[in-house]
């Protein structure tokens, strides 16, 4: 994999992974996400795509929002122009997505990927499609408390709670041995920009974008996701040309759960020509 320097609007210097060849890929990884953690779905793009995927701004920027990392994303896709990118973002990159949309339209992506994201995390008596069904306000503010006082604990909350495998089977044995290097890497941080970054895009109400994502767009949502089936039925609802796979092995990351079938959704749609069928 090469490494190259993305100079963003304001200066930025972001390291970029560049691997295989075809037409351009652009992976925006969730919130915590290294580029390692998703070179299984890259090596088994490489032979289709040209993959670029990013360090996001809060690995090198002491106050990341969401504008700003669209705005970075926007910096990417223009670099790659004429040839028209498609976009894969996974939760953080999923939101990243809609405010590069909200900001700057669709007209130079060719194809969207979406994964596992509420438009709206926090959750009212309006709104009952956020995190686990149920995260109004107070829990949100409770939860940024203990990421202030105790980031790996809380950390490891949140990304433990967006995991599901199957009780004794391979997967739970490997998620075992992955648990302490992942609460080594998040000791091993710098909180505040993550806790600045969760701040920023929790604040953040995508619904009234979601109708402007034009382009063909893939939805891919796990059945055991903690945001649960009704948001990915209601976005793609909302988002005029998508089409919608959901993994019922998987949780918050489908990518991880389900890699061989994520990959074959990924293939499929972004060789195909036609509209999508919704």
């Amino acid at each position: 994999m090469g490494q190259e320097r993305l100079t963003s609007f304001d200066g930025l210097s972001l390291p970029v992974h560049r691997t295989g060849s075809g037409p351009p890929l652009i992976v925006v990884p969730g919130w915590l996400a290294t580029p390692a953690d998703w070179q299984p779905v890259i090596q088994r793009l490489a032979d289709q795509h040209t993959c670029y995927i990013w360090e996001a701004r809060p690995w090198h920027h002491d106050h990341p929002t969401m504008a700003a990392m669209a705005d970075d994303l926007r910096a990417l896709v223009a670099a790659l122009a004429p040839e028209g990118p498609s976009v894969l973002g996974h939760s953080m990159g999923a939101l990243t997505c809609w405010e590069y949309v909200r900001r700057h339209g669709c007209s130079d992506v060719t194809t969207f990927c979406l994964v596992d994201q509420s438009p709206r995390m926090v959750t009212d008596d309006d709104w009952t499609l956020g995190l686990e069904g149920g995260f109004p306000p107070e829990s949100n503010r409770a939860l940024i408390a203990w990421m202030w006082r105790d980031f790996p604990a809380a950390a490891m909350d949140v990304i433990s709670r967006g995991r599901r495998v199957a009780p004794g089977s391979g997967a739970a044995r490997l998620e075992a041995m992955f648990r302490e290097t992942r609460r080594r890497r998040l000791e091993a941080l710098e909180p505040a920009p993550w806790i600045r970054a969760w701040e920023s895009f929790s604040r953040e109400d995508y619904r009234s974008v979601l109708p402007q994502v034009t382009v063909r767009t893939l939805l891919i949502y796990g059945a055991a996701s903690f945001y649960g089936m009704e948001v990915a039925r209601y976005v793609h609802r909302h988002t005029p040309d998508s089409r919608l796979r959901i993994h019922a092995v998987a949780g918050h990351s489908p990518h991880q759960d389900d890699l061989p079938g994520v990959v074959e959704d990924i293939r499929r749609f972004t060789a195909a020509r036609q509209p999508c069928t919704p």
